[in-house]
């Protein structure tokens, strides 16, 4: 089934291809009719429009610049000019922008079966490489979900027992997270030894934590994609990256950058279990060993110092939000 569009002031012109199209073409396409540019962009913002017959000459936007709007937001969409006027001007524009066809008034009414018949053959051949990508994308999107679900449920002490495993049995990593020699003895072999050696737990943290960011994100995605500001940046004929890179993914940070008020005073709190198994001497032994000797000075200025790095996150969250919403402000009351 075909999705038709017909764009003429002249209500004869549409009469005329209804006709032709119901007669031969009865059981294959489904016809929608408008009067200017601006209706027809209303309709294809609604509808999957696959063949569009565009007038050049209308009332208000004409149909140069309404084609030029529509393959924009749909340029899968086979689009076939009428005029009255047999310019090459026109006719050049046309190509340009990336017509089907150029038929000038009065139209055979051969000519439009024809011409039909062979925008179908088109349609049918993108239809063929879309649901490729389609599905293509659909499998990159099972695969990432899984991951997603997968690394937030998996119990993040058996990740980390698992890496050092690995790096144990492979020999590719260090099964500890911090050189044996100081940095006095050799300042720049440390910060590589360093590296080396803090890879496999910073990895061990990003796995347990990049789930439950991706699934948020993506669920935050789906619901911007449903809103009917999306439907009306595409009708004005803005581009699919634009779409989802400044508009649609723009508002998904909202709630991750809410969330992540606490993430500065996380990177400063250490990771008890992480040390522990990795032998790294952070801030969660440090603490860990202070309650344990009852060092009451060291473990309330710990507490202090979290408390204004948490106070510090939720100032900066603030400051990211009204930078990314305009929606946002903040006045003196």
């Amino acid at each position: 089934m075909y999705n038709i569009l017909l764009t003429d002031d002249e209500q004869i012109m549409i009469d005329s291809l209804t006709f032709i199209i119901n007669k031969n073409f009865m059981d294959q396409a489904v016809i929608f009719t408008a009067t200017s540019g601006t209706e027809a962009l209303e309709i294809v913002a609604k509808n999957n429009i696959d063949i569009i017959f565009m007038d050049i000459n209308m009332p208000g936007l004409n149909g140069l610049e309404t084609v030029r709007y529509i393959k924009h937001s749909r340029p899968e969409s086979v689009v076939i000019i009428l005029s009255a006027f047999d310019e090459f001007q026109y006719a050049q524009e046309a190509v340009n922008l990336g017509a089907f066809k150029y038929l000038t008034k009065p139209v055979n009414r051969n000519v439009v079966i024809d011409t039909i018949r062979s925008a179908m053959d088109s349609v049918e051949k993108k239809r063929g490489h879309l649901s490729d990508v389609v599905e293509l994308h659909k499998k990159l999107d099972l695969a990432a979900t899984f991951f997603a679900l997968f690394f937030h449920a998996f119990p993040g002490i058996l990740l980390l027992i698992l890496l050092q495993l690995f790096a144990s049995v492979s020999g590719l990593f260090p099964v500890t997270a911090y050189p044996d020699f100081p940095i006095s003895e050799a300042p720049v072999k440390f910060v590589f030894s360093y590296t080396y050696h803090i890879f496999l737990p910073l990895f061990a943290s990003f796995l347990g934590g990049i789930g439950g960011t991706m699934r948020m994100i993506r669920s935050t995605m789906l619901d911007q994609m449903g809103m009917p500001y999306i439907m009306a940046l595409r009708a004005r004929g803005i581009s699919e990256r634009r779409v989802y890179l400044n508009h649609a993914f723009r508002n998904t940070l909202n709630p991750y950058i809410t969330g992540s008020a606490n993430l500065l005073a996380g990177l400063f709190s250490g990771s008890l279990v992480l040390e522990i198994i990795f032998s790294y001497p952070g801030m969660g032994r440090l603490m860990y060993d202070a309650v344990m000797q009852q060092d009451v000075n060291l473990v309330l200025a710990n507490n202090m110092f979290i408390s204004a790095l948490v106070l510090l996150g939720m100032t900066i969250s603030d400051i990211l939000l009204a930078i990314v919403d305009p929606r946002i402000r903040y006045g003196k009351n």
